[in-house]
């Protein structure tokens, strides 16, 4: 039986390859898109006084900085009944990032427009009356990331996207300065 060095050599190499692209592809960082906090203020969303419900929908943004949040995993509605104003979504694995590693997320929340608008990006390009984020009432929420670390070892469970302060949907400003606009041309044509 006679072993070729090279033959070997080879075949390391490829099966070092295939674990380093598993550890790639299954070591993401994770968030978990569950909102709902036991603290009253953490959490919630609202529109005025009345916590959203499943004619909403909530999308994570995030990014490895405060300033670099883009949209993530996908939308999902608010849920109904006794846990409205909360989102119940599924875990968003984030490429490019590890368990443990920092990242900072915040929450937008939209009216669905009747089913019309399903998306951040639709939601901002219809000039969603209803569009906000949590960053309205602070700054983006830092949280360590759930997944494989980078270097292996035990997976961390992925942490609940529910630190930030509850907050209230507001309409977009050019959405009040149309209002206003309005108002003065009334104004104005019961004075003629």
């Amino acid at each position: 039986m006679r072993f070729n060095v090279q033959h070997i050599v080879q075949r390391a190499a490829i099966v070092m390859a295939s674990v380093s692209t598993a550890v790639a592809c299954f070591g993401q960082g994770q968030i978990q898109f569950l909102t709902f906090n036991v603290d009253a203020l953490k959490g919630k969303v609202f529109n005025g006084t009345t916590p959203l419900d499943n004619t909403y929908f909530g999308q994570l943004l995030g990014g490895t900085s405060a300033s670099s949040l883009s949209p993530i995993g996908s939308p999902v509605a608010f849920l109904s009944g006794g846990g409205a104003g909360y989102v119940n979504g599924p875990t968003v694995s984030i490429p490019n990032t590890f368990g443990g590693d920092a990242y900072f997320y915040a929450l937008a929340a939209w009216s669905n427009g009747g089913g019309t608008i399903a998306t951040y990006a639709a939601a901002l390009a219809n000039g969603a009356s209803l569009l906000t984020d949590s960053r309205v009432v602070g700054a983006a929420i830092a949280i360590t990331l759930g997944g494989t670390p980078a270097g292996g070892g035990t997976p961390l469970a992925p942490g609940n996207a529910n630190g930030f302060n509850s907050f209230n949907l507001v309409p977009e400003p050019s959405t009040v300065v149309l209002g206003f606009l309005g108002a003065a041309a009334l104004l104005f044509r019961r004075r003629k």
